[in-house]
């Protein structure tokens, strides 16, 4: 048992040093201004995956292909490979530590899915973005 844990460990090791396994394609013109306020990197059930949270710079709501080309450029910046990341993203004066305003995920460097939670513009009385 400890033998596999090791093995997989190393794995992880070594995936983390290796960049995105293809060049990702982004539409630059298509970007938004962000902070990265978080990184978090976990390896479970043989699946390396990483989650960045992101506070958005905009002072109106974001498009679906804007979250997306941010979210291409991030993984593209961190030259990291993972089998899944994740980009979960928050508007201006969004709590970082509760429900994201959208999340973006990847799976082995192909967009899986794109969702927008706007039910969290209720329950988040301080945001800024209209």
């Amino acid at each position: 048992m400890r033998n596999t844990y090791f093995i997989g460990g190393i794995i992880f090791i070594i995936l983390l040093f290796f960049g995105c396994k293809t060049k990702v394609e982004y539409d630059s013109s298509k970007l938004l201004d962000y902070d990265i306020v978080n990184r978090a990197e976990q390896m479970r059930n043989d699946t390396t995956s990483a989650i960045y949270s992101v506070m958005l710079k905009v002072d109106k709501m974001p498009q679906k292909e804007h979250l997306k080309n941010t979210a291409l450029k991030i993984c593209e910046d961190n030259k990291r490979k993972y089998q899944k990341f994740l980009v979960n993203y928050y508007l201006p004066g969004m709590n970082t530590d509760g429900r994201e305003y959208s999340i973006v995920e990847f799976y082995d460097d192909k967009l899986k899915t794109i969702t927008v939670n706007n039910y969290v513009l209720n329950t988040n009385p301080t945001t800024i973005v209209k």
